[in-house]
């Protein structure tokens, strides 16, 4: 379970914020709260603010984390530049380092994670292991000096086992140790790796392929589940979408599939077809009248809305059978916000969520804003400063929120902050 995110000069984050999951002392709404033997974490945590005030860029930052420690070792070559991107907007920080940490809990054991790093190179990077029975232990400590040019490793205690020397030796400037030890098949090291690469993701609903992802992991799990595709065409059908069921078949992806256009470059199209990427197809079941075979409808002629909770629902199951941390920009873009509650109401749910499942979202949708559905701790908020700066702030920080407050009003009052100064457009 993830127990907090820091970042540090990526994007529209200058200065260092932090989300945490860590439940603070109040009693209400228990079923958000996972009880674990000596810390309670938050089930859920929902992000609002003004377009372009750092919501999406927290989620991007969350993904690019756990894409660099997935594939540094493994896509990177001796001399690529990092695509990392620090603040811009003042003469220092577009030269000083990125900085990400984590600490989150697997099993028995909780970990801090995090590493600094510029496009040219990984600074800093250092784990932490606590296993809950004994004083918190440091794996690794790895240290760069501008100066010198030396990087400096340290392995207190013998507390990460095998050969050290090996995979320091293998470690490139731009690359985690982290996954080169994974690479290596280091049991440590890959145990920490697989919790980024299973059990953190991250979906940012701004990058799909269209063509490509569009019904996703919903999609390709019910082409080889029927138990799964049975349950959700039956979340289609409590939706109330007149869609009985749906079908689903696969191809290989074609030059034809692949119009050239300002979203697909040449080179990603090139590499989508080398790889001979499979092409989804599905199609809707409506109901028909007078008695008739329900109606296939292509999935492209559906509209956002349906689309979008069924893009959902494969993400959403896997995450509550399995315990992941689902992270996803604009939940609620298209649904309607009974949907998007009742979505909610599925992680909050303890006989639903019983895997310690979370789930972190981006919205605007102000409906939610609810203090019988979302705990104060829950509630974040997004804002920058006069220097462009995002800052990260939550409901809990303010005093006197009253209990069964209209936060809806009062968060379009500006009481909260975190919104638009919107003056007369034209």
């Amino acid at each position: 379970m993830l127990i907090e995110f820091r970042v540090k000069n990526y994007r529209s984050f200058r200065d260092e914020q932090v989300l945490s999951l860590v439940a603070g002392t109040r009693k209400d709404l228990p079923e958000n709260r996972c009880e674990l033997k000596d810390i309670a974490l938050l089930r859920s945590a929902v992000l609002y603010g003004a377009n372009a005030s750092g919501k999406s860029n927290l989620v991007r930052a969350m993904g690019f984390m756990r894409l660099f420690v997935t594939s540094s070792a493994s896509e990177r070559q001796a001399g690529d530049e990092i695509d990392v991107t620090p603040f811009l907007l003042d003469a220092d920080s577009k030269d000083n380092p990125t900085k990400f940490e984590i600490a989150f809990l697997d099993g028995e054991t909780r970990y801090q994670y995090g590493f600094t790093l510029t496009r040219l190179r990984v600074l800093d990077e250092w784990l932490i292991a606590d296993p809950g029975t004994s004083r918190r232990r440091c794996w690794f400590d790895r240290r760069f000096d501008s100066k010198t040019g030396e990087t400096t490793w340290t392995f207190p205690s013998g507390n990460l086992k095998g050969r050290k020397a090996v995979l320091k030796e293998a470690t490139r400037d731009n690359a985690l140790f982290l996954s080169v030890g994974a690479q290596l098949n280091n049991e440590q090291l890959t145990s920490v790796f697989g919790w980024f690469r299973d059990k953190l993701r991250v979906v940012d609903t701004s990058e799909s392929i269209p063509g490509i992802s569009m019904s996703g992991v919903t999609a390709s799990r019910a082409l080889k589940d029927a138990d799964f595709k049975r349950r959700a065409a039956m979340m289609l059908q409590s939706a109330d979408f007149g869609i009985e069921g749906f079908d689903v078949s696969e191809e290989i992806v074609t030059e034809q599939d692949l119009t050239p256009s300002d979203i697909m470059s040449e080179e990603m199209r090139k590499k989508i077809l080398s790889r001979e990427v499979k092409l989804l197809n599905v199609h809707m079941l409506h109901h028909a009248q007078d008695g008739l075979a329900p109606v296939a409808i292509p999935y492209a002629d559906e509209s956002n809305g349906t689309k979008q909770f069924f893009e959902l629902e494969g993400p959403l199951a896997e995450t509550l059978e399995n315990g992941y941390v689902l992270v996803i920009d604009e939940l609620t873009a298209h649904m309607h916000p009974l949907l998007t509650r009742r979505l909610i109401e599925m992680i909050h749910d303890p006989d639903q969520n019983r895997n310690g499942a979370q789930l972190v979202f981006a919205t605007h949708d102000t409906t939610l804003l609810d203090l019988s559905l979302f705990r104060r701790d829950q509630i974040w908020f997004t804002e920058k400063d006069r220097q462009g700066a995002s800052h990260l702030y939550s409901l809990h920080d303010y005093k006197g929120v009253r209990k069964g407050e209209a936060l809806q009003k009062g968060y379009l009052a500006g009481r909260y902050g975190a919104l638009p100064m919107v003056e007369k457009l034209i």
